[in-house]
């Protein structure tokens, strides 16, 4: 749909600028900070790019890592090994900057449980999406945070090519439209949020009425999914992204982020001209195969990759920080 929607629509004089000049260290707001999410071992080299990027930019602010520790499906990427777990504590500035969802969840749990009861609890517990959408939604637990004001989410598939310490002076919410000439849907990749229990809540509740709980059972709610389904993409399945819920959540109460600070990598395969008019801060290499688990020497193009321009900037940034990976789905 972007490939097609990309190639179609000509170059517009109104796409979106990019950002302010880049944000002295002084810039860092207290009580905010950037924060991604490391799902499983596979991640674990975007993980360490995207901190490692932003650093040799001259980013300065701080920067949190949430582990996904929550239970996972049967045939799930293999989870974070000691050693990971050890080479991103150095990477992000020590152990105290890894935090891992359950306890996120669990706070999640507790702030329910006396409004709601033990039944909603155990609901919150049990139900929640399969396949590919299940860790997608696990990043709204990013509301959960304890201790900040403000947060900048970056998908862990993101390369930083510029100084981004600005985003934490953005209102929130706020995040970068689908695409710069089509304004009305936002992706997720990129988000400047206020963490708050109830907004948790919500999202989370509106995660558990899009389909099948962790068992396939239908869930008890099935008016509000065709109204979220409407917001954005359901992939083929009868299950909803993170994305797709957030788009229902904050539609019409999100503001828009300069497109450069987002821009997916299939932009660049499909309109040049395009790609050279943004001023970019972030290339977001959404879909498989990702760049490091491509040798730029053997890049085969296929459907929905990074072609080798853009395979070979991401080498070239990180290369040397993690080796290239084979594709396990």
């Amino acid at each position: 749909m972007l490939v097609a929607a990309c190639a179609a629509v000509p170059v517009q004089k109104r796409l979106l600028p990019l950002l302010a000049r880049p944000a002295s260290a002084s810039a860092c707001p207290p009580g905010a900070t950037f924060v991604s999410l490391v799902s499983n071992e596979s991640y674990v080299p975007g993980a360490l790019c995207l901190v490692r990027a932003m650093r040799k930019l001259g980013g300065t602010c701080p920067f949190l890592l949430l582990l996904d520790d929550l239970p996972a499906p049967p045939g799930a990427h293999v989870a974070l090994s000691a050693a990971s777990t050890s080479s991103l504590a150095q990477a992000y500035g020590g152990r105290t900057q890894l935090l891992p969802l359950s306890a996120l969840q669990a706070r999640l749990v507790a702030h329910t449980h006396n409004a709601s009861g033990a039944g909603h609890r155990r609901r919150l517990r049990t139900l929640h999406p399969t396949g590919w959408v299940q860790n997608t939604h696990r990043k709204l637990l990013l509301w959960a945070l304890p201790g900040f004001s403000k947060v900048v989410f970056l998908d862990i598939d993101i390369l930083i090519v510029a100084n981004v310490d600005a985003l934490l002076r953005e209102a929130p919410f706020a995040a970068a439209a689908a695409l710069p000439y089509a304004t009305s849907l936002f992706n997720s990749g990129v988000m400047v949020l206020s963490p708050s229990l109830a907004t948790a809540a919500a999202l989370q509740s509106l995660s558990a009425s899009t389909g099948a709980g962790a068992h396939g059972a239908k869930s008890a709610s099935t008016s509000v999914a065709p109204r979220i389904r409407g917001a954005l993409e359901s992939r083929g399945t009868g299950h909803l992204s993170d994305q797709s819920i957030l788009n229902h959540h904050f539609k019409g109460r999100w503001r828009q982020l300069p497109y450069g600070y987002n821009v997916g990598h299939k932009v660049h395969a499909v309109n040049r001209k395009l790609w050279g008019q943004i001023e970019l801060a972030s290339i977001h290499f959404v879909g498989r195969p990702k760049p490091w688990e491509v040798e730029p020497g053997s890049y085969r193009p296929g459907r929905g990759a990074p072609d080798a321009t853009l395979t070979r900037r991401w080498h070239d940034s990180c290369g040397g920080e993690a080796a290239a990976r084979s594709p396990t789905s």
